[in-house]
């Protein structure tokens, strides 16, 4: 009866909702702490975000959190077996690129993941949530430009399996040049439109999901190549010339594309500056470029448009050390007779200049043209005109110790491309006959270990791009 009477107390009715008014901020404050506190208390998830558990020698993992996090943390957390030393780039709060920082050797398997630190490494932060994936290191493979019924169309095959050709590109003939992404997944290229002029394409490393991302019109953007380090292309645009009743184009002007943020921008501080085949140093730091005949190579910084260093006579955009520290490339020698083209080494940091095919090459008398330099620093490989009065070539292994190893000396056919392999264990290159280049040539692969054997892989080849 007491009990009853005090809750139909108006008095105390009203006392008590006057108190749960007052304490209400306090009460909500209390529950939003814990609320917080539980949050920060939760496990982070991480998910890796690759479509294939097969992958190239120089893979992108992308890892998405499933909330923002601390980079420490997770640089700290992240476990790869068997060891390998990597760097992380951030996309955003919670998404992030680990990328190794030398290539990983093909054939084998690695286990990587993320372990919860301990509670005294960690204090503040949510815990990772311990989690492993399993990922093979996939050999590299070849995408060739071949002719087909009408025009060039891409393909990919395998080293060991040189008669499988996989068509990728489907454009009706309309492919003109192309490239590769640093880790292998995508392919890049040049294509023909109704305009004449050529716009850009991207598809995946399997030929699909083939998307247009420059819009070209008129104006023919071609000469593509793929920053090593992060999602850019360099470039060349020849713009249509207005006004002509027949169409033409102006000369190549070089340009960048933030695959990213769709941004495109001139590679040089004059936008109407011309120049030919822009290609990226081995870190992605600098450009290299062909500014016509007289104007010779120049290197530039790709961030501030700088240039570093010059030569005036060179037609040789060169190669890169794999720590970008120097540059190879080739032309005659300024001193001294004979006439003889070398190969020289330049120190990046410090411009000197010193000759790479120096002493006991220098002196055979030949000519040395375009070193391709070796991924792991072995080296390099250049074409050799060992009688100057035929235009014929040999092709060369010039090692860093001054010996040499000839890949090829028959002097009846022309060679018109070759490369390494993104691991150095092959090399690929074009050959043909002065009379037969037009119609594309013959591709050959060469193995480091297995000298003395060349195997003809395909036919009517135009270009040669390796797929990591």
């Amino acid at each position: 009866m007491t009990k009853k009477k005090i809750y139909k107390n108006p008095i105390f009715l009203l006392l008590i909702v006057i108190a749960v008014l007052f304490l209400s901020p306090f009460i909500l404050t209390w529950m939003t702490k814990s609320v917080v506190n539980l949050v920060d208390g939760f496990q982070v998830r991480v998910q890796w975000t690759n479509a294939s558990e097969v992958i190239s020698i120089s893979p992108k993992f992308q890892f998405h959190f499933s909330q923002e996090v601390d980079p420490i943390i997770i640089a700290d957390s992240f476990t790869i077996d068997p060891p390998i030393a990597g760097r992380w780039t951030w996309l955003e709060d919670d998404l992030a690129i680990w990328q190794p920082e030398d290539k990983i050797l093909p054939g084998q398997a690695i286990r990587f993941g993320f372990e919860p630190l301990s509670d005294e490494t960690s204090t503040g932060y949510p815990k990772i949530k311990s989690v492993v994936w399993h990922a093979f290191i996939r050999n590299p493979e070849i995408a060739v430009l071949k002719a087909v019924e009408g025009g060039k169309e891409i393909f990919r095959m395998t080293p060991d399996s040189p008669a499988q050709l996989t068509k990728l590109s489907d454009t009706n003939g309309m492919v003109f040049d192309f490239t590769v992404s640093p880790d292998g997944e995508q392919i890049l290229y040049s294509q023909w439109n109704e305009q004449s002029g050529m716009d850009l394409w991207l598809m995946n490393r399997d030929g699909e999901n083939p998307i247009m991302i420059l819009n070209c019109g008129e104006n023919r953007c071609s000469t593509l190549n793929w920053n090593p380090e992060q999602d850019e292309i360099v470039f060349t645009i020849e713009e249509m010339i207005p006004g002509n009743n027949d169409k033409s184009w102006d000369l190549p002007k070089p340009f960048l594309l933030n695959l990213i943020t769709g941004i495109t921008q001139p590679l040089l501080t004059d936008p109407n500056q011309f120049a030919y085949d822009p290609v990226w140093s081995s870190k992605g730091q600098w450009v290299t470029i062909w500014k016509g005949s007289g104007r010779g190579i120049e290197i530039i910084h790709s961030d501030s448009k700088t240039p570093i260093f010059t030569d005036s006579s060179s037609e040789d955009t060169g190669c890169w050390s794999q720590d970008e520290r120097y540059f190879f490339y080739s032309n005659v020698r300024e001193e001294g007779l004979p006439i003889v083209s070398i190969i020289y080494s330049v120190e990046i940091l410090t411009g000197q200049r010193d000759f790479f095919t120096g002493s006991e090459l220098f002196d055979l008398g030949y000519n040395y043209y375009y070193p391709d330099c070796h991924p792991l620093g072995n080296g390099v490989i250049a074409a050799v005109q060992v009688d100057p009065k035929i235009p014929q070539r040999e092709l060369w292994w010039i090692k860093p110790d001054g010996s040499f190893q000839k890949i090829s000396d028959d002097l009846s056919l022309m060679i018109t491309q070759y490369s390494w392999s993104p691991d150095g264990t092959r090399i690929s290159y074009l050959r043909d006959t002065l009379t037969g280049l037009a119609d594309g040539s013959e591709m050959i692969l060469w193995e480091t270990g297995n000298s003395e054997e060349l195997t003809t892989m395909v036919d009517g080849v135009y270009s040669i791009r390796w797929i990591p």
